[in-house]
């Protein structure tokens, strides 16, 4: 139980409330339209989306888990926010004209414009359930978690009292609601994290070199027949799951769909990578800092290295700042949770009941549609979330869930918009190969694989396996005719902005080219500097 003043309390309180009034009144229209409920009417603009984008993807996973894992290992962790840098690319040149053009509500909506209905069936199920039994779980039990150990709780009322908030303003406004309290969220939770890393390095002799240290923690690249993060798993996670989390996933691009033009949408991704700079600093670094005050007697050891953001927050933070931490983690955990909950009603209003229960439903209808699918999966997220108790941690949890999800998806959709001779035999058979892998791994990991042999080494197998599997098969079979594709494969020409997009030509300061390669410069500096 920490110590809470009443100024901590009064602080925690209000943003509680502050939050609640944005996400009902910037929904308090009524949309009669599916377009104005689950894209904001396609109004959004840029700086909104990348502050949702990161708001989206920051969570207690991270503040427990990551700094957690930072902790344990040091730098290399931080390739978890660096390393966005290919995938990002691949997403604002390749994937967002391809999704942009094609006016699509939902990712899988795609997959049939590239290959048929059935493999956006198919994938659409595969997105549903990762979000229930992996994202929305994992972040109500350790939201939950991280309640009990600040207000003292019980973990299953911190979980519901986080349904009963981020439900309701998410359930009732729909992705104008999402975006503009992730605006908010996304500024607290940076700066409560770079709070608690700059105070820390006040207390460590060197600041920030002296916290960063010598060795194998010090670097971003670990060597080869390091236990836990080799080189080779870094490797994997930009060219697997990265790919699969930035350019596929429906919660991380739905903000992007909701843009107001293409450029709007390209530009939040590159405003995204420069916040991605900071937050290694506001997450994942604070584990860091706490190794080593750890490390010289500033704070007492954690019990575990789960524990080593809450001890920072219980022994730097002074009483009466708390509330603004305590604020900034609620909204971290508040932001994914209604992101998460928007793209399942998205996804199931649009993806199975328009299509195969009442395709000439109204607009007014299918809204209504997805907010009670998103308060059933709510609930029952709520009802499942006690089963990542049984993890080790919670990092390992979702990345290794996350990792073995992640590689059949990322080959469909490289090779997809990619590659003209990919077809619809390969696309499905590597979703189902994917299917099958995801319990062969977990099962070759813990009973037949030698102990030590490398998690993420084994996705990254398993990755090539389904990558020249996917490439075969396509081979093998017909080819798709040339105009059923032709629209939904990149082309050179696609990596500019569309002739009719206006203002034309923009300024060259508002090149997306331009400020995407200044936020590549500066992560490759951090990449030299601390490889």
């Amino acid at each position: 139980m920490f110590e809470i003043s009443t100024l901590d309390v009064t602080i925690f309180v209000g943003y509680i409330v502050i939050v609640l009034l944005i996400g009902f009144l910037v929904g308090r229209k009524k949309e009669r339209n599916a377009d104005g409920f689950f894209l904001a009417r396609r109004t959004l603009p840029w700086y909104a989306i990348g502050f949702s984008m990161v708001a989206t993807c920051i969570s207690t996973e991270q503040f427990i888990g990551a700094s957690a894992k930072a902790h344990d290992v040091g730098m290399a962790v931080l390739n978890w926010e660096w390393g966005v840098i290919p995938s990002y690319a691949l997403l604002i040149f390749v994937f967002m004209p391809l999704y942009f053009r094609h006016n699509i509500f939902t990712i899988p909506e795609y997959l049939e414009r590239r290959f048929s209905g059935s493999a956006r069936t198919i994938f659409s199920l595969m997105t549903l359930a990762s979000y229930f039994l992996i994202n929305l779980a994992g972040v109500l039990y350790s939201g939950g978690y991280m309640l009990h150990m600040i207000f003292d709780l019980p973990l299953i009322m911190g979980i519901w009292i986080l349904v009963i908030l981020t439900g309701g303003y998410t359930i009732y406004g729909g992705l104008v609601s999402v975006v503009w309290t992730e605006t908010l969220q996304s500024i607290l939770l940076i700066a409560s994290g770079i709070f608690i890393t700059i105070f820390g390095l006040t207390k460590i002799p060197g600041g920030l070199m002296g916290a960063v240290g010598t060795g194998e923690r010090a670097h971003l690249f670990l060597p080869l027949d390091h236990p836990e993060l080799p080189w080779t798993a870094i490797i994997v996670l930009m060219v697997s799951t990265n790919v699969w989390y930035a350019c596929t996933n429906q919660f991380y691009i739905q903000m992007c769909l909701g843009a107001k033009n293409e450029w709007h949408a390209r530009m939040g991704v590159v405003f995204a990578t420069f916040i991605g700079i900071l937050l290694g600093f506001a997450v994942e670094f604070t584990g860091i800092v706490g190794f080593r005050l750890v490390e010289i007697g500033v704070i007492p050891a954690p019990p575990e290295s789960n524990a080593i953001y809450p001890f920072l927050v219980r022994y730097l933070v002074p009483a009466g700042l708390r509330g603004i931490v305590f604020a900034g983690i609620i909204a971290a955990i508040m932001s994914t949770i209604s992101a998460i909950i928007h793209s399942i009603s998205t996804l199931f209003s649009m993806d199975f009941y328009h299509r195969f229960i009442r395709p000439n439903a109204s607009g007014k209808h299918i809204i209504r549609v997805g907010q009670f699918a998103g308060a059933v999966l709510l609930v029952a997220g709520a009802l499942w979330s006690p089963i990542v108790g049984t993890f080790p941690t919670i990092f390992d949890f979702f990345q290794q869930c996350w990792a073995i999800m992640a590689a059949p998806i990322a080959v469909i959709f490289l090779l997809g918009a990619l590659w003209k001779r990919a077809n619809n035999t390969g696309a499905i058979s590597t979703m189902v190969l994917g299917i099958i892998a995801i319990p062969l791994t977990f099962w070759l990991q813990r009973k037949v694989l030698p102990p030590g042999f490398n998690y993420y080494n084994l996705v990254g197998i398993i990755f090539l396996v389904q990558l020249t599997w996917m490439i075969c098969i396509s081979l093998l079979t017909r080819p798709m005719a040339a105009e059923r594709i032709a629209e939904a494969v990149w082309t050179p020409e696609l990596a500019t902005l569309p002739p009719d997009e206006a203002p034309r030509p923009y300024s060259w300061y508002k090149s997306v080219a331009l400020w995407f390669a200044i936020a590549s410069t500066v992560m490759g500096a951090l990449y030299i500097k601390f490889w």
